[in-house]
Order: structure tokens, then sequence, then C-alpha cells
């Protein structure tokens, strides 16, 4: 038998039972559909998921917030510096800080006429590098200087204002330029209330 004559016969069979023929090719195709659509739905659902996780900031950083209870019955330790160093003794801990956030007006930030009016954080300096931040300008503080050093953010120099003045505020993306230069300018730093 030939290759011509085992397409003929295949051809007449196929029509002689044509509804079976056609439900068969039916199924085929809906079955090579729906295949295609679980596939595209979980490439898509996995992208997805992989979008929101990265939304989420950097998925190394742990932070650990010190709530108690208040009225010190609470079973939550505080979060003091035994406690950091023990969190700092795990496995696979590369940095660990402490991050300090000064209330608006506790602190002033003078720099001649000008004064700052952004949060003020206080962290480890060390950590700063190993927490992936990197500085525009300057370098990071050593030594002796990590106690008095300060540092600003790239648009950290526009946040200075006239508390004198007339409002008048400086745009970092409109070609300003900031009202201190926070490298060579004189700046002071109060620490107290102002009530």
């Amino acid at each position: 038998m030939k290759i011509s004559d085992q397409i003929a016969m295949c051809l007449q069979n196929l029509s002689r039972r044509k509804v079976r023929t056609a439900l068969t090719t039916m199924g085929v195709v809906i079955g090579t559909c729906a295949i295609v659509v679980m596939i595209s739905l979980g490439v898509g659902l996995q992208k997805s998921q992989e979008a929101m996780l990265a939304q989420m900031g950097d998925l190394t950083k742990i932070e650990i917030y010190n709530y108690s209870g208040g009225n010190g019955e609470s079973s939550i330790p505080n979060l003091d510096d035994s406690v950091i160093e023990q969190i700092a003794a795990y496995d696979h801990v590369d940095v660990i800080t402490p991050v300090v956030q000064a209330d608006w007006g506790k602190i002033t930030i003078q720099c001649g006429d000008y004064q700052y009016s952004e949060g003020i954080y206080g962290v480890y300096p060390e950590a700063l590098e190993k927490l992936g931040y990197e500085l525009k300008e300057g370098k990071f503080p050593t030594g002796k200087e990590k106690e008095y050093t300060l540092l600003f953010g790239e648009y950290g120099p526009f946040s200075f204002y006239n508390p004198n003045g007339n409002g008048e505020w400086y745009d970092p993306y409109g070609g300003d330029d900031p009202p201190v230069d926070i490298f060579s300018d004189p700046i002071t730093i109060s620490v107290g209330n102002q009530d």
C-alpha cells in the first residue's frame, strides 16, 4: 500500500463520519485554546504578583516598630540598644540601625537667614552605604566626624526658607538655585522645644 492509498483511505473514512470528525477536530481546537489560555493566565498572574511585591519595597529590609501598650504592662520588650545588638547577632543580618525622627520644630537647622523646614532623621552613619544610599556630592562621614555630620537629600537645600521673608519657595525642578550652599555656608543646629 502506497502513501497515496493511505491518504485516500483516510479521507474516505473522514468523509463517511463527518460528525465524528468535526467533533474530534473541535475538541482538539478547544483543548489547545484552553491550554494556551491557562498558560497565559499563569504567566500574567506571576508577573502581577512580582510587580506587587516589587512595589512593597526592598524585600531584604525589615522594619521593626517600637509599639508598646503605654501602661508599662506590655509583654513586648522595649526596642533599646540591647535588643538592637541581639538582632544584629542573627545570621544573615548585614546591617541594623535605629531610625529616630525629630518632631517638626524640635530641632532647628539655621543657615544664615534661612531655616530648614523638612523632617530630620537620625541613623547610624555606617549603615547608610549598606542600605544602598549613594551621595551625589560630598562623602560619607567617618571617624569622629560621624557625630557632627548632616546629610541632606538631593532636594534638601531647596527646603530652606526665610521665616521673616515673603514665603518665597525655590523650585528644584524649575532651574532655581537653592537659597543656601550647604557645603560652604555655616550651619547652626538648635535643639529644644519651640512652644
